[in-house]
């Protein structure tokens, strides 16, 4: 039963972490193949690093990632339940949390020739979200 709920609340976690990653990816109206293999790899390098050889949570984030992008769920949609999600378990989002998710997040935006203005919106309501922008 508690493994069933720990389970259950990684799982919540790292959907609505993709959920996150999804909606920077998807804000522009399209998911092009640099910004996927951004996430990829800047998960596989931030992440695992940091989390110590955590590849199923990679691999768990990837695949929610892949899931909504075949759902064709909405990008605004998906940050708003990022952060309806990240207010209500405000305690799971520790400054190393808000600082590698930070991190994917511009690491993705960057991917297509730097910053447009729909990223660069949805990046400072991260960035307020997260407590890294004023």
């Amino acid at each position: 039963m508690i493994m069933n709920i720990i389970e259950k609340c990684c799982h919540d976690f790292y959907l609505h972490v993709a959920k996150l990653f999804y909606a920077i990816a998807f804000i522009d109206g399209e998911i092009r193949e640099e910004e996927y293999l951004s996430l990829k790899e800047t998960l596989r390098k931030e992440w695992l690093q940091k989390r110590q050889g955590k590849e199923e949570l990679v691999a768990s984030i990837i695949a929610c990632f892949e899931q909504l992008r075949k759902d064709e769920k909405k990008a605004v949609d998906c940050f708003q339940e990022f952060v309806a999600y990240k207010n209500k378990h405000e305690q799971l989002f520790s400054n190393t949390m808000k600082s590698m998710i930070w991190e994917v997040s511009c690491e993705i935006a960057d991917a297509v020739r730097k910053k447009n203005k729909s990223e660069l919106i949805i990046l400072a309501r991260l960035g307020k979200q997260l407590g890294i922008m004023k």
